[in-house]
């Protein structure tokens, strides 16, 4: 910490005579995100910039000289200007909306899947068939860099990962952020990956994935009709509606949408224990999903003034599921199997998730931007299951007399409430583009759980409460501080974030309390090389709190023989992360990561007689180190190629002797070739995979891998998009490891059928945004001292 405020206080008080371009793209008052702005000098060489959801950009590192500035924006008619910088200046950017219409001749431009930043890399996903009409959930799981399982979404490497839409955290975690995403379906335009979050983010997760979506500033009535068939082991249909319209001083966007189905999980567990006189056993499942979900969202936006707006959204996701359970379990004693469980019953899933944002967004000064944001989240979850188990001999037709019933119920509910400030403050100190804020969050969950098991009608918890109220309220306050200046071809960016934890939770009679808070700095250092290359090293320390679901004392039975329960005693482990990156003209990019987690949170998997227990606990020390490598190459004119490669090891030193000696090497690998047959016709196919010899703790991993296929066709002038993908056609995504531990070892492999047909059809009416190559008359760039 003494060197890094060593480091800070250097810089600012540095004099170098490097200049900034910076300011803002507007139109008609509101901010236009994703604007790209083109600066080239007298010597020839192009700087690039994207503006953010504010329209606020920023390009560094200038000499004193003549500069074109460019500035364009799909839907937009471009800009263009030539000044002189002397000093660093501050543009205001007015672009003009297209009122091209949608039948017009539409430009496409190859881009690439990738495209790297200060502090993340972006993948692009829009205009790829394959992704068309899926939920972000299956999108994310074919994105570089992300580990996508049953229950969290994770940077490979470094941790569990919060997730924002459109830079507005979800606040959501584990499970109930899956539930979410597996519904939750938008026009996604690109994934973010921000693996050394800035201090204006919050501390939490050990890394952040953004979903950026698609949008749209054409003035008009716009919408689409989209309608998609699934074919698995079942069938899957999905319908969905989008309209929109603007104005020149307020907009209004919704969509609708409902997908009723099913789909089969082949589920495969097998323990054998060290102790001779416990029996090993083999469950096999083949359960079928039923799918019945609805999606609404509501967007609105309304200027109050050139310098100021206000906004709102509202978003709703419905689950009505449900599960047929089918297993059989064979029962084995040294080797061989004396007596097989046939397991029937069921279980029902019923959520509803809504989520409230809401902001004041104003510019005051010559470029000082105010954003105050409130957001609300309600969850309710209601889970009930009942299975029953009927133990026969070999012969399968003989029943042994023993009957084992599993009773479980859920209602959890949660809800959060969150406001923030925001001030951007360009040039404000020493030339130091400042941001400053503050952050107010507060948790609450209520759940009531009961389960129970029964041996031939009689419970096996005679004198056990097996009922639970749990209330957990945990209480967040930060306040955080950033500057960022150029200084010849260097750009510096440094922050500090505080934040304070208050938590209760009550569990029966038990009261737990924790109260904790702590500095998160944050240091980034960019080096501007010719040909758009780049270098960057930068550092930050983050925070993974524990999930309810890990601080929950009560058993969630995953079957007879195996629960997991939660430990209320635990605290948040403390992360700090090292990264570096080498940018290759855009198209290459090599990045090599290290990170320590102190006092990490993880399962101990332990045999309580024949059932299997797995509980949290915070345990040692853990050492992430690994690195990645992108590329995305034209090897011929209508072929893009895109890649990703990725290593990673880690050392876990805890007092548990079986933990300590596992250190696994992970090796993931992916590519997606892009064609574009002709003007209308496009076809992609993915490959990716996950190479055997992994693993994570006590686990070691068998591998998988995916090759997905699609074709896209466009017709009556684009109005009309029909698109065919198969998803896992090998039927490879087979996921499964194996644990082993003093007592026990288990072995596990799951299909979610993956292997899959989609055919999607969405009409678009209305107006559409096109690309124009025909520059205006009248350039809309104002500068300001």
């Amino acid at each position: 910490m003494k060197y890094a405020c060593a480091i800070f206080l250097l810089l600012i008080a540095g004099t170098l005579k490097a200049q900034s371009i910076y300011g803002k793209v507007s139109s008609a008052g509101s901010p236009v995100a994703s604007a790209n702005i083109k600066v080239q000098g007298d010597d020839k060489v192009e700087r690039l910039s994207t503006s953010d959801n504010q329209g606020v950009f920023t390009i560094r590192g200038l000499a004193p000289g003549n500069y074109h500035v460019y500035v364009s924006h799909l839907g937009f008619t471009s800009a263009d200007t030539v000044i002189y910088l002397k000093d660093s200046l501050a543009l205001q950017i007015n672009l003009k909306t297209s009122a091209t219409q949608l039948d017009s001749v539409v430009v496409t431009s190859k881009k690439n899947r990738f495209d790297s930043k200060i502090d993340r890399v972006s993948y692009r996903v829009d205009g790829i068939s394959l992704y068309q009409n899926k939920s972000v959930t299956d999108i994310l799981k074919n994105i570089p860099r992300l580990n996508v399982t049953r229950s969290s979404i994770e940077i490979r490497g470094s941790g569990p990962a919060a997730v924002m839409i459109d830079n507005r955290m979800i606040y959501l975690s584990s499970k109930d952020l899956l539930d979410y995403l597996n519904i939750y379906k938008d026009d996604i335009q690109s994934v973010e990956v921000i693996t050394n979050p800035a201090a204006n983010y919050d501390a939490q997760g050990s890394a952040l994935v953004n979903i950026v979506t698609k949008k749209r500033k054409t003035p008009g009535l716009f919408g689409y009709i989209e309608s998609a068939a699934t074919k698995n082991s079942y069938w899957e249909a999905d319908q969905s509606l989008g309209l929109s319209f603007r104005n020149r001083n307020f907009s209004l966007s919704g969509s609708y949408g409902n997908s009723v189905g099913a789909y089969r999980e082949t589920l495969y567990n097998q323990s054998n224990f060290i102790d001779d006189h416990l029996t090993d056993y083999r469950d096999e499942a083949s359960n079928k999903n039923h799918i019945n979900s609805n999606r609404l969202t509501v967007i609105t936006e309304l200027l109050l003034s050139k310098r100021s707006r206000v906004f709102a959204s509202y978003n709703l996701v419905t689950n009505r599921g449900k599960t047929d359970q089918d297993h059989i379990i064979r029962y084995q004693n040294y080797g061989s199997t004396d007596s097989t469980g046939l397991t029937k019953g069921g279980s029902n899933n019923h959520g509803d998730t809504h989520l409230l944002n809401a902001g004041y967004n104003t510019q005051f000064g010559k470029n000082n931007t105010l954003d105050v944001t409130v957001d609300y989240v309600n969850r309710s979850n209601d889970q009930n299951s009942l299975t029953t188990t009927s133990n026969y001999f070999s012969d399968l037709s003989t029943e042994t007399g023993n009957r084992y019933d599993l009773i479980s119920t859920g209602h959890l509910p949660k809800n959060v409430t969150s406001t923030k400030f925001d001030f951007r403050l360009p040039a404000a100190f020493l030339k130091y583009n400042v941001e400053a804020g503050g952050k107010w969050t507060l948790f609450n969950n209520n759940s009531r759980t009961y389960y129970d098991q029964l041996i031939n009608g009689g419970t096996i918890f005679t004198g056990i409460n097996t009922r639970d109220t749990f209330n957990y309220r945990e209480q967040n306050i930060a306040a955080y501080i950033s500057a960022d200046r150029a200084y010849a071809k260097f750009t510096v960016k440094l922050g500090l974030r505080y934040e304070q934890t208050l938590t209760r939770g009550t569990s029966g009679n038990d009261v737990f309390r924790n109260n904790f808070g702590n500095l998160f700095p944050s240091v980034y250092f960019q080096y501007k090389l010719p040909n758009a290359s780049s270098a960057t090293i930068s550092y930050s320390r983050r925070i993974i709190r524990p999930s309810l679901f890990d601080v929950n004392p009560f058993r969630l039975y995953s079957s007879i023989f195996s629960y997991y329960v939660g430990n209320p005693r635990l605290i948040p482990s403390l992360q700090d992360n090292l990264n570096l990156s080498y940018n290759l003209k855009g198209q290459l990019l090599f990045s090599a990561f290290y990170n320590v987690i102190h006092d990490p949170v993880i399962t101990v998997p332990t045999n309580m007689g024949n059932v299997i227990e797995n509980a949290k606990q915070n345990n040692g020390l853990q050492k992430n180190y690994g690195f990645n490598f992108d590329g995305s190459v034209d090897l011929i004119k209508n072929l893009q190629s895109n890649f990703s490669f990725g290593i990673s090891s880690y050392q876990l030193r805890t007092d548990l002797a079986y933990y300590f000696n596992n250190k696994p090497v992970n090796i993931n690998l992916s590519t997606t070739q892009s064609f574009q047959i002709n003007k209308n016709l496009s076809a992609d196919l993915n490959f990716s995979a996950t190479l055997p010899g992994g693993g994570y703790y006590i686990s070691k991993r068998k591998g998988y891998s995916s090759l997905d296929i699609g074709l896209t066709q466009s017709l009556i002038k684009n109005r009309l998009l029909i698109t065919l993908a198969g998803q896992d056609i090998l039927k490879t995504n087979s996921q499964g490891s194996t644990t082993s531990t003093p007592q026990f070892i288990n072995t596990n492999r799951n299909y979610y059928d993956f292997r899959q047909l989609m055919l999607t059809v969405r009409y678009k009416f209305g107006k559409e945004i096109s690309v124009v190559k025909k520059r205006p008359v009248n350039q809309d760039i104002n500068r300001v001292r």
